[in-house]
């Protein structure tokens, strides 16, 4: 891995949006898999920037690009609000959805399915998710 893009990786962490830019001007690529596999659009939704998967975007980042294991920036947003609002003691229905909702509005692929032939949906099922069950059903593009 080159330096630039661990300095994208870690600016993206932070949601340093400047530096992201700078960073993309001076050649980082929005579609080279960090040591992780992820991409940097994986790191944005992690972190649930919306500012930031917006930029990558426009920079040209692939919104369906699965990491080795098959899971796509959708599926890391999904697993990410689930799981954080559990691990903060919140409840069911908490869920923030906006990052969800952004990758879909980008074009996310609702049937994109993992190495174990899971998509987006099947996790949130798996969670028993109804916020983001109902979201990923109602959505109309």
């Amino acid at each position: 891995m080159n330096k630039i893009q661990d300095r994208l990786r870690i600016a993206i962490a932070k949601g340093e949006t400047e530096e992201v830019k700078a960073l993309l001007e001076a050649g980082a690529k929005t579609n080279t898999g960090f040591s992780t596999g992820w991409t940097p659009l994986m790191v944005a939704a992690e972190h649930e920037n919306i500012k930031m998967i917006d930029l990558l975007i426009a920079y040209g980042a692939e919104i369906n690009k699965a990491d080795p294991s098959g899971q796509t920036p959708l599926h890391i947003a999904v697993d990410i609000s689930i799981d954080g609002i559990i691990q903060d003691g919140g409840n069911y229905g908490d869920e923030p959805t906006e990052t969800i909702l952004c990758l879909l509005k980008h074009g996310a692929d609702l049937n994109a399915k993992d190495n174990k032939g899971q998509t987006p949906f099947d996790w949130a099922c798996n969670y028993r998710s109804q916020k983001i069950i109902r979201l990923l059903q109602t959505f109309q593009p």
